[in-house]
């Protein structure tokens, strides 16, 4: 019984022990494929690591050439003269000098650009191809303008010339003609009683450019302090400012004049204030002459209804 009790356990020690050494032989395999798994990606890793090593090297090396390559092109940025593409954008207008102001002119155009407050250094004044000072710049010079194209949205609109070179010298006729319509505006002044604006009728003053006259326009609102308009009598009562039977003109009175016959330095013309059909009065035979290189008027007969 002792030796049949002996044999049982050696068989089963040795049961044991073969399966202790399968079970150790199967994950010594498994660990040592592991093994080169970690071993296939740690050669994967260092080649990557090569790659990006050699790109590192080709970036480095073309910054070093970029920065050691001599340039052929014009850096822009650094350069005091104005770039072929900046100077294509530059533009030019002519008009009027209006009115010297502190830091600026006001200056009228026929065109699109229309009434203009143009900003200019005084070292960018220009005329014969001199450079010539603020004081010599008076009203009534007829001035080609450099600027870059942009104009501040104000009234006049505002722009930063670059240049301002004088083509003539004119008459100023803008301020004579603020003066004649002060004078008329002064005479008769009951007909202004409880007015709030005044309409301007410049439709027939022939010596005057499109631009002269938005300049009368723009210089009375500032002369009278009440809104002005442009209008004749017929354009007025059309917009409803007279009285659909054109008896009268309720908040403002009609200012006109009209040139008659225009000499070299000097013309005749005619004016009138118009309130209603029993509140008006009419020049006749007024003139406008040219003396010592400034124009002075005079009112001719007067009719008042």
């Amino acid at each position: 019984m002792k030796m049949k009790a002996l044999a049982a356990a050696f068989t089963i020690l040795l049961f044991a022990g073969t399966f202790t050494a399968c079970t150790g032989a199967g994950n010594d395999e498994e660990m040592g494929a592991d093994r080169m798994g970690m071993t296939e990606q740690n050669e994967e890793m260092e080649a990557d690591r090569m790659g990006m090593a050699d790109r590192n090297e080709e970036i480095t090396s073309e910054e070093t050439q970029k920065e050691h390559k001599p340039s052929t092109e014009k850096e822009t940025m650094n350069e005091t003269e104005i770039p072929e593409d900046k100077e294509e954008a530059m533009v030019t207008y002519t008009g009027k000098i209006i009115e010297k102001r502190e830091e600026s002119y006001l200056i009228a155009s026929d065109g699109t650009e229309g009434l203009l407050d143009v900003h200019v250094s005084e070292t960018n004044l220009i005329e014969n191809g001199s450079s010539i000072t603020g004081d010599a710049i008076v009203p009534g010079m007829t001035v080609e303008v450099t600027f870059n194209g942009m104009v501040l949205e104000s009234y006049p609109g505002q722009i930063y010339a670059s240049k301002i070179e004088v083509i003539s010298r004119e008459d100023d006729l803008v301020s004579l003609y603020l003066d004649i319509l002060k004078q008329i505006y002064e005479n008769d002044e009951g007909l202004n009683s409880d007015i709030t604006m005044i309409a301007v009728d410049l439709s027939k003053a022939g010596n005057v450019s499109k631009g002269e006259k938005e300049a009368i326009l723009y210089q009375a609102w500032q002369l009278f302090g009440m809104e002005v308009i442009p209008g004749t009598y017929e354009e007025l009562k059309e917009q409803g400012y007279i009285s659909s039977e054109g008896y009268d003109f309720p908040d403002g009175i009609l200012l006109k004049i009209e040139t008659l016959q225009v000499g070299n330095d000097s013309f005749q013309f005619a004016a009138s204030k118009w309130r209603s059909g029993t509140g008006a009065i009419f020049y006749m035979d007024c003139r406008a002459e040219k003396k010592e290189g400034k124009y002075t008027f005079e009112l001719g007969g007067f009719a008042i209804s």
